[in-house]
């Protein structure tokens, strides 16, 4: 009778350590709220620095290339930025990472899209300011979708 006694113990020994294994190696990695709300953060920085140059530039029109060419330069600048906080995060779920991708090309093309605008105001190029302008326009467009289903998928 005391084998069954001793068996019945280390069960109970290997059954505890096994779950003492589970729940470090869960409490060491961050979970998906708190992965949710790292992307978020970064993707609202951006919105925030983007109002600040938009409620920060003037609308005086003795000033209106000058100041324009600026707040672009901003923008882009706001983009870049939040394109490398984004991809300097480290999440473990598969996919807030593709969200992640997602948001950094995102910033990539915004990026890419004010350059060409002030390039095409350089040159003085109608056209190619109107298709700058229109390639921002998708790049910045992707935001709302990415938004809604990044919700959806942390509110689960």
């Amino acid at each position: 009778m005391p084998l069954l006694g001793q068996h019945t113990r280390k069960c109970t020994f290997y059954a505890s350590v096994i779950t003492a294994i589970g729940l470090l190696i869960t409490s060491c990695s961050e979970s998906r709220l708190s992965q949710c709300r790292k992307l978020i953060d970064v993707a609202n920085q951006v919105v925030t620095d983007v109002q600040t140059v938009a409620q920060n530039a003037s609308t005086s029109p003795s000033d209106s290339t000058a100041e324009s060419v600026e707040v672009i330069n901003r923008v882009a600048d706001a983009a870049n930025s939040a394109r490398v906080n984004m991809e300097g995060l480290t999440l473990d779920d598969p996919q807030l990472q593709t969200f992640q991708t997602r948001y950094a090309a995102m910033y990539t093309e915004i990026y890419q899209t004010t350059r060409d605008m002030l390039a095409a105001s350089e040159a003085r190029d109608r056209e190619a300011g109107r298709e700058a302008y229109a390639a921002f326009q998708a790049a910045t467009s992707q935001e709302t979708t990415l938004v809604s289903e990044i919700n959806e998928y942390c509110a689960e």
